[in-house]
């Protein structure tokens, strides 16, 4: 009978296969281009990040590779019991050469709420803990998309992540600002109704951030959408 995997260990090798996922496809763009020199293999290696969409997480991918500012930025929601096994989860990334950059608290549920870990000084990795207030929810209805060429992962829903770039976007964050819309855009009737209900799972909950998040999905969604 086969072992069944913790969320936290569920993570780690999802990590370790976006790794090897990144370098396989910095190998095939090398063996694609021999007379490439590495600053033209780097290029067309940010090109391809660049040209990616966003995607959901399961447990979850919040968001594939990025490339911002010369950095690699990848987000996981995570859902776990106690802040215990937050703490074990950051330990064993330690051990596995992630470096924790910052931890911040969600006061309202006395939990940790994120982890920024780095691997290196180009990839950058959010980790979720207790952030929204909805993580279980999401790693719950993540659906097994394949994010790169024989990669199945559990991602996110629509839904899913307009309610968290709902809950993130402002003016100052304005990479949040065209996710969302891009996100509003090709929603269909059942994610704008999971992200309705996700808001008020959020409200109820008080993880809104003093911010009427239900009332801004509308909003965003009448700006986008009419």
């Amino acid at each position: 009978m086969m072992k069944q995997l913790t969320p936290g260990e569920k993570l780690l090798a999802a990590l370790e296969l976006q790794e090897l996922g990144l370098q396989m496809k910095k190998t095939q763009i090398r063996r694609n281009n021999p007379d490439a020199t590495a600053e033209e293999i780097h290029q067309l290696f940010r090109n391809w990040l660049l040209a990616r969409k966003p995607i959901p997480d399961g447990f979850r991918i919040v968001s594939w590779p990025r490339k911002c500012n010369s950095v690699t930025k990848s987000s996981y929601d995570v859902s776990l019991a106690n802040d215990e096994e937050a703490e074990h989860l950051i330990y064993q990334l330690g051990l596995r050469g992630y470096q924790t950059l910052s931890v911040m608290e969600q006061s309202k549920l006395g939990r940790l709420a994120t982890a920024r870990l780095e691997l290196s000084s180009h990839a950058v990795t959010d980790i979720l803990f207790a952030s929204s207030g909805v993580e279980a929810e999401i790693v719950a209805g993540a659906l097994l998309l394949e994010v790169i060429p024989d990669l199945t992962m559990p991602v996110a829903q629509i839904g899913d992540l307009i309610t968290l770039k709902v809950l993130s976007s402002s003016v100052n964050r304005p990479h949040d600002e065209l996710d969302l819309r891009n996100l509003l855009l090709v929603a269909s009737d059942d994610d704008l109704a999971r992200a309705r209900w996700l808001t008020e799972l959020i409200m109820q909950r008080g993880t809104h951030r003093e911010r009427d998040v239900l009332e801004l999905l509308q909003e965003s969604r009448a700006a986008v959408i009419g």
